[in-house]
């Protein structure tokens, strides 16, 4: 993820930092695993100007385990983060 810059897409941020979100179904992206029910705390977004996509940087809540990394790419609808996750309301 070294070309990963801040700037770069018209993608709005769709994740509030220190939010915590409930994954709706398992997934993964490149040693990323999703599971469902886990509980993941938003931590940043980046762009990959290479692949043309916005990635999203989570924590788990109640693990030590390394971050997560979920992608969004430009010519995908913002509504596709309702497929995968829900905020959860603390």
């Amino acid at each position: 993820m070294n070309h990963m810059a801040q700037e770069g897409t018209w993608r709005k941020n769709l994740f509030n930092v220190d939010k915590k979100y409930r994954i709706i179904k398992d997934w993964s992206f490149f040693g990323s695993h999703f599971k469902t029910d886990d509980v993941v705390e938003f931590e940043s977004c980046g762009y990959d100007r290479y692949d043309s996509e916005k990635l999203f940087r989570f924590k788990r809540v109640d693990s030590s385990r390394a971050d997560l990394i979920w992608h969004l790419r430009d010519n995908e609808p913002d509504s596709l983060v309702n497929e995968y996750f829900y905020e959860v309301e603390e």
